[in-house]
């Protein structure tokens, strides 16, 4: 049986305050803001050679082909690793 205390709690989780809808506000603008950037720059980032690096696994066949980036992955994490720490 529920209890009305328990229906206010979760009442009060489901509420955000001010605080947490400026946040909100920030990641879904930051978020909007790389999706375009990376669509203005992907002419220019397909020349790059991820994926396409020594590691990297690539199997083909007549119909069947399957890559897994395993180096490109990794230099992908160090990168956004060392970004994000700067802006710690």
């Amino acid at each position: 049986m529920l209890t009305t205390g328990f229906l206010l709690r979760i009442y009060d989780f489901l509420l955000f305050n001010e605080k947490q809808c400026k946040l909100m506000q920030k990641v879904i603008i930051i978020t909007g803001l790389a999706i375009v950037l990376i669509g203005i720059l992907y002419p220019y980032l397909r020349k790059l050679p991820f994926g396409q690096l020594p590691g990297d696994i690539f199997y083909k066949s007549d119909n069947f082909s399957f890559v897994f980036p395993v180096v490109t992955c990794i230099i992908i994490s160090i990168i956004l690793t060392i970004i994000l720490n700067l802006f710690r």
